[in-house]
């Protein structure tokens, strides 16, 4: 008789395939390459996710793409709050303002990647996009920690919050940002 992910003839149900344990999420019956997840922000089991061991898994690892599904990536660290772009490279990039969320590197992950095309905006960033539908995907600057995400590629949910509008100094004329609360930079700092 053929095995299965976590259960062999004659031994006990190896739960760990398939149900988070106290050290990482195991995703064997996912049919994935990822091993494990650290680096979450804990908190508790909601009664849903008493009652749906999968949901746990949902809420955890994020995923998204471009509008045909010729680039398609897996997020399974936390993602930052978004960033609103105002800057003149951004808004052509985008038609409009750019929104951007990042994660750190090792929490990014490409699963399709035939359409992935890349534009070299300088020397040190780069801007990837779908050269099949156009989408506007990636934000990728050489020797920095984190993968920045066009927020709006995100599947529902996302579970993000804005943070920021950046270069304010550039924004376009033809709208004006309202007073959200938001931290404001008329440039960029880190």
């Amino acid at each position: 008789m053929p095995s299965r992910a976590g259960c062999n003839p004659g031994t006990r149900f190896d739960r760990s395939a398939f149900f988070p344990g106290p050290f990482g999420i195991r995703r064997r019956s996912l049919g994935s390459t990822l091993e494990s997840v650290s680096g979450l922000a804990w908190r508790p089991v909601t009664l849903e996710e008493a009652s749906d061991p999968w949901a746990i898994l949902r809420r955890m690892v994020k995923t998204g793409g471009c509008a045909c599904g010729a680039v398609r990536y897996v997020i399974t660290l936390e993602l930052t709050p978004v960033t609103f772009c105002h800057c003149s490279k951004c808004r052509r990039w985008h038609g409009h303002v750019g929104a951007y969320t990042a994660v750190d590197r090792p929490g990014f992950e490409l699963t399709e990647q035939r359409g992935l095309r890349w534009y070299a905006a300088s020397a040190t960033v780069r801007r990837g996009f779908c050269g099949e539908c156009g989408s506007s995907l990636l934000w990728d600057e050489e020797g920095a920690p984190k993968m920045s995400i066009c927020a709006g590629t995100l599947d529902a949910p996302t579970g993000l919050t804005p943070k920021a509008h950046i270069y304010l100094g550039s924004q376009g004329d033809y709208y004006e940002v309202p007073d959200d609360g938001l931290i404001r930079r008329e440039e960029f700092t880190r």
